[in-house]
């Protein structure tokens, strides 16, 4: 059954217990549409059959709101316009929101048609804190009357940051332990003060620098008003033995540039334990060794952990020398561990005892503990003798000797290492010893070789050597034997000589002797070396051999060749030279001569250009002088056939042509000339100055240079011919030989 208002035609509601079943037709009533009961009426008007959307209108402002926890809510205005025809009251509310936001809803009543705006408070929870974020809300209207009748509107609300401070919480704040380096805690980080996500960045400090800190997990995630919790592992340095150290540290969470803090005690306690060092014995005697084995002790009472003991030694002296067996010692709580120390220190001198304070320390890495100790040495009186034999070592015309060193351990209780050494007052024999290192037991005597070497004296003297041999032990004592050592040579004979002594080379700069070195009349060989020398250093000297060794009574040569500059041309040149040999005692010498002669080919050459000249001018008086106007010899060339070629008048001689035609042509002929010069020419080969070989090829060449300058000036035509140049050649090839050839 249906039921309206009766004065405003209003739906009120459905009468469940009355209303029509699933086969009733519902009819509608005044123009509005009938709805089944159960079903949700349409949202119309009752008086008018429009619909909600036609019969209510809103508008809301604004659509995004911000909110901050702990601070005002937002206002949002909410218009709402009646668009239907009857009285109706309107609540405003929201219809989906998260649940920590809150709003007081409001009411309004509106004529038809009429339009008022309402104010909705939105604002948060107080607790728990709003998440920051954007949230999408809905924001409803609706009839008091008619519950079909609303409209819904969209509004974005963002909830702002609230940063607020974390609390960091360790648990527990004071951290004990004993005899051991670690501990741990918890820390618990709060962000109930802040209404966003956290990731905190864990850190540990503490004054002294001496606390590590491992955080479990390194970073902590905390939700907006959540908590988190970190294992916090600490370890440090143990305390020395029966001592408590109480460290305070701090706990530092890190987000971005905020940091917060906590802190909390880190107290860490030892208990005491006890070391005690002992070495058995603890006065250690020793007889002629150099070293003795003891044993430390370490016994640890107490401690819930073993002692590790690093052991070292010393003494005043720093003359023992320490060595553990093991070096690093480690004793388990309440027990005893038991370190070999060997002690090895110089012997005293024979006869002698010494006693040396030694201390042993074990470092644990916290103290030291200290044990002290004696080792008393002595060593038995000993005398380890030393001599020559023989005493004194004669040799004749050697360099060399052997003699044997004793060495005697009779009175020793112990084996030596003796190492042997020689020397002389001049550092002039050379000692080799055979073997130079002598083991030798107690109660035994050796013998080692010993063989000296020195330059021999010079012939027929004597010289005596003083020898010192040093025995040396490993332990460092010296035990010393003396000798002598006479080297004696007998007068000895060495000649030399030169074979020739007299060196006759022309023209040459290299000569070759034979050097001969006698040894005839000796009784010792020599090694000799080959030197040889000139007053004027111009002499090379070359010896092969170099070195000669010559047996007794024998001898040996070596070829000596010599090498000089040449004198100068016509010169000799005597050079004196000197050719020594040296060995080890003596010195011996001979002189000779190298006479050099060079010769003079220069008038030797002279002649021979003279002569070709000669030769040249003759042939040269047989063949033809001219070419051009005719072809005539020299020979031929008469007075006045010069006359008629060169056009030469004859007038001043008052001689005419065909006069001077009956006079014999050779009695006047250019050829003629020429020979008369070159024959002078070969008589100036008898004398030494060549003035007449140079002058009368001079004449001859002028005489052919004026026969030519004739023709040139005065013929019409000149050809010179090949005799013509074979005179003026032979002319000059003459002069040069004067110039060459004189002395």
């Amino acid at each position: 059954m249906t039921e309206f208002c009766n004065s405003c035609n209003t739906y009120l509601a459905w009468d469940p217990a009355n209303g029509p079943d699933e086969r009733t037709v519902l009819l509608p009533v005044g123009g509005v549409p009938a709805v089944r009961p159960g079903t949700s009426p349409p949202a119309v008007d009752p008086g008018s059959g429009r619909r909600a959307g036609e019969r209510l209108r809103i508008a809301v402002e604004p659509t995004t709101i911000s909110v901050i926890p702990g601070l005002e809510p937002a206002m949002v205005s909410v218009h709402v316009i009646n668009l239907s025809s009857v009285v109706d009251r309107f609540t405003v509310e929201l219809l989906s929101a998260p649940p920590f936001v809150t709003a007081v809803p409001a009411e309004v009543r509106l004529l038809p048609n009429a339009d008022q705006s309402v104010d909705l408070r939105i604002g948060l929870v107080p607790a728990p804190m709003a998440p920051a974020g954007r949230y999408p809300i809905d924001l409803r209207v609706r009839s008091s009357a008619h519950q079909g009748v609303a409209v819904s509107q969209r509004v974005d609300l963002t909830v702002g940051v609230v940063d607020g401070p974390v609390t960091l919480t360790v648990t527990p704040s004071i951290v004990r332990v004993r005899d051991t380096s670690g501990g741990q805690t918890e820390l618990l980080a709060e962000n109930t003060g802040g209404n966003r996500p956290l990731s905190l960045r864990l850190e540990g400090s503490d004054p002294e620098r001496l606390v590590r800190f491992i955080f479990e997990p390194a970073r902590l995630d905390i939700p907006p008003g959540g908590q988190a919790t970190a294992r916090v592992r600490l370890q440090a340095p143990e305390p020395p033995p029966g001592q408590e150290l109480t460290r305070s540290f701090t706990v530092t969470a890190i987000e971005g540039t905020r940091e917060f803090t906590t802190t909390g005690t880190f107290t860490q306690a030892s208990t005491a334990q006890q070391v005690d060092l002992r070495l058995e014995p603890s006065v250690t005697k020793i007889r002629d060794v150099g070293a003795a084995t003891i044993r430390l002790v370490a016994a640890v009472a107490g401690g819930p952990r073993p002692v590790r003991l690093t052991l070292q030694g010393s003494d005043d002296e720093r003359a023992v020398r320490f060595t553990f067996t093991p070096p690093v010692l480690v004793v388990p709580p309440g027990g005893a561990g038991v370190c070999t120390v060997r002690l090895e220190a110089p012997e005293p001198e024979p006869g002698q005892e010494i006693s040396r304070r030694f201390t042993i320390g074990a470092h644990d890495g916290r103290g030291e503990i200290a044990a002290t100790g004696t080792l008393t040495q002595s060593t038995s009186a000993q005398n380890l003798a030393l001599w020559l034999e023989p005493n004194i070592l004669r040799v004749r015309d050697a360099g060399a000797g052997y003699l044997n060193v004793v060495l005697d351990n009779r009175s020793g209780r112990r084996p030596q290492t003796v190492t042997l050494s020689g020397s002389d007052p001049e550092r002039a024999v050379r000692f080799g010893f055979g073997p130079p290192v002598v083991q030798i037991g107690p109660g035994e005597i050796l013998t080692a070789q010993l063989r000296v070497d020195a330059a021999l004296p010079p012939d027929g003297q004597e010289v005596e050597r003083p020898l010192t041999v040093v025995g040396t032990s490993h332990d460092g004592r010296r035990v010393e034997g003396t000798g002598s050592f006479v080297q004696t040579s007998s007068a000895s004979i060495l000649e030399l000589r030169l074979d020739p002594s007299v060196v006759r080379i022309q023209d040459a700069s290299d000569a070759v002797v034979t050097l001969i070195a006698d040894n005839r009349e000796s009784i010792v060989p020599a090694r000799i070396q080959l030197e040889g020398s000139d007053p004027e250093r111009a002499v090379r000297f070359d010896f092969q051999p170099s070195w000669l060794d010559i047996p007794p009574g024998g001898w040996a040569s070596s070829r000596l060749h010599l090498r000089a500059s040449r004198p100068e041309r016509g010169k000799e040149l005597t050079r004196q030279i000197t050719v020594t040999a040296v060995d080890e005692r003596r010195e011996v010498s001979t002189t000779g001569s190298l006479i050099q002669t060079s010769s003079d080919r220069r008038p030797m050459i002279g002649r021979l250009l003279t002569l070709l000249g000669c030769l040249l001018m003759i042939a040269g008086v047989f063949l033809p002088w001219t070419t051009a106007p005719r072809r005539i010899t020299g020979i031929n060339f008469s007075l006045p056939e010069f006359a008629e070629d060169t056009n030469i008048s004859l007038k001043p001689l008052h001689t005419s042509a065909e006069q001077l035609r009956h006079v014999p042509a050779a009695l006047i002929s250019a050829g003629l000339i020429v020979l008369l010069f070159a024959t002078l020419t070969l008589f100036g080969l008898t004398g030494t100055k060549g003035r007449l070989i140079r002058t009368m090829a001079m004449l001859g060449f002028l005489f052919v240079v004026g026969f030519s300058l004739a023709f040139v000036v005065r013929a019409d035509t000149f050809g010179p011919g090949i005799g013509l140049i074979m005179v003026a050649t032979g002319a000059v090839c003459a002069f040069a030989g004067g110039v060459v050839g004189r002395r």
